[in-house]
């Protein structure tokens, strides 16, 4: 018999009703890209628990518990695990609530009603590939930091009213960064916008090519 591989991933299901674990279930067990591995938390602060001792893939959330209820729940959980997709489950579709757990961490947000459409399944997927693009995404931005501050060179950006946004590397030329600096003319601890660096950072920001000595 052969037997086809498929990634497991671990679900948290935070749910204080377990008359709709049955359901989440067949859902899970039906899909057929991933081995589902479901465990259950009735409560906010056991959920709590859970995400602190083990690691998931996917928190499934009940908005309305016991001891939490509305996207406070949400935001708890995603202080708690940032890097755990979550889904939101609820009783009834509202705008404005799935916009608000939206913006307090959810990646998905859907109704009991579409647990059996397979969308659940679908929104897993969908979470985890967002998730793993996120995850590259920030440790491909953090190794560009750490390469970039270790260059004898610099790098920095600002509005478009000269004040600091970000600065990278150890110096430039005869030109060395002021570390405490609010605009680009406390970086380079200039008083003068013909100062070279800074006469060149302006025309850039208008839109022209320059280059420093």
């Amino acid at each position: 018999m052969n037997h086809v591989y498929r990634p497991i991933c671990r679900v948290l299901a935070v749910e204080d009703a377990p008359a709709y674990l049955p359901c989440i279930e067949q859902q899970l067990s039906s899909a057929n890209t991933l081995h589902f591995e479901l465990s259950r938390a009735d409560c906010l602060e056991g959920a709590l628990t859970r995400v602190a001792g083990q690691q998931f893939d996917i928190l499934l959330v009940d908005l309305n518990l016991r001891d939490s209820r509305g996207v406070e729940t949400c935001a708890a959980l995603h202080r708690a695990a940032p890097e755990v997709p979550i889904i939101v489950l609820t009783e009834h579709k509202d705008e404005h609530t799935a916009q608000a757990a939206l913006e307090q961490g959810a990646q998905d947000y859907l109704t009991r009603d579409e647990l059996g459409t397979g969308a659940l399944s679908r929104a897993i997927r969908y979470a985890r590939g967002r998730a793993t693009a996120i995850e590259s995404i920030v440790h491909r931005d953090s190794q560009l930091r750490l390469i970039s501050s270790q260059l004898p060179a610099m790098i920095w950006t600002t509005d478009r009213q000269l004040r600091i946004t970000s600065v990278l590397g150890t110096g430039l030329g005869r030109f060395r960064p002021h570390a405490a600096s609010n605009d680009i003319f406390e970086l380079f601890e200039a008083t003068d916008a013909r100062h070279p660096v800074i006469h060149s950072h302006s025309r850039a920001l208008g839109g022209k090519s320059v280059s420093i000595d």
